[in-house]
């Protein structure tokens, strides 16, 4: 019988650097973008948004080792950037209003889930457990674990995301208005980098000082957790100019 499993994928992609991995995952949002963007136009985009938010929520429940840092740091960072990338072709190839309706929708979308989820967890476990039916409990056991988050940190998420994003197109749309069309490299890496950084500050300040059951220190949350992932970020915003010019270029808008 032919099985169809990821798992020879994933044990090759464990063979390979944290670093490795990275630019691949990367490079595979970059494929889906352009594919979701040539095929299905604004409305592959906002999907693609709306995927981006709620996979990049479940990836931060997973870590990595990095060469250059000593902590083990958590994952979705990729995807969420990626996000920024599609909320700003979103408002060049066709409006800011869209691009915000877009950030609305995922939003929206990402609460839905949870909720589906959580009524879907909450029936009973299943009686007579057998060989047949154990992939039924594992099943809730690992459902359990991605949807039942700490709600400090769903709370905090999406709070971030909603203003970093809105303030990512908003920036983005008032530089392509001064600079009359032109700069599209300016623009895309401008509105990520000060997004992503209030996302940053938003986010693990409400997640770690308001929100959180213990507190921890002033410097821990500013280097340990701020400045680690915002460079990360500013990185992915260099690659995100490449892949900007890439798509904005071959789409076209009908």
């Amino acid at each position: 019988m032919f099985e169809l499993s990821p798992l020879l994928l994933i044990s090759l992609l464990k063979t390979l650097p944290s670093e490795v991995v990275s630019i691949l995952s990367l490079l595979s949002c970059y494929l889906i973008i352009f594919i979701m963007a040539r095929f299905f136009k604004k409305e592959g985009l906002l999907v693609y948004n709306v995927l981006a938010i709620i996979v990049c929520n479940m990836q931060v429940l997973k870590a990595a080792d990095f060469s250059l840092y000593s902590e083990p740091v958590a994952l979705g960072t990729m995807v969420f950037a990626t996000s920024f990338l599609t909320s700003d072709l979103l408002t060049e190839l066709y409006s800011a209003s869209y691009a915000r309706k877009s950030i609305a929708i995922s939003f929206i979308s990402s609460i839905s889930v949870l909720i589906m989820m959580t009524f879907a967890l909450g029936y009973k476990d299943i009686s007579g457990a057998n060989q047949e039916n154990l992939h039924f409990i594992e099943g809730d056991k690992a459902l359990s674990v991605i949807f039942i988050p700490n709600l400090a940190i769903v709370v905090a998420s999406l709070t971030a995301y909603g203003i970093s994003q809105l303030v990512d197109i908003h920036i983005f749309s008032k530089l392509k208005k001064m600079t009359n069309n032109s700069k599209l490299w300016l623009r895309t890496f401008l509105s990520f980098a000060v997004a992503s950084l209030m996302d940053s500050i938003i986010f693990n300040f409400l997640a770690w000082k308001v929100f959180a059951p213990y507190d921890i220190s002033w410097h821990s949350l500013v280097f340990n957790y701020m400045v680690g992932g915002y460079v990360l970020l500013l990185i992915v915003a260099l690659c995100n100019i490449a892949a900007m010019y890439l798509i904005s270029k071959t789409v076209k808008v009908e």
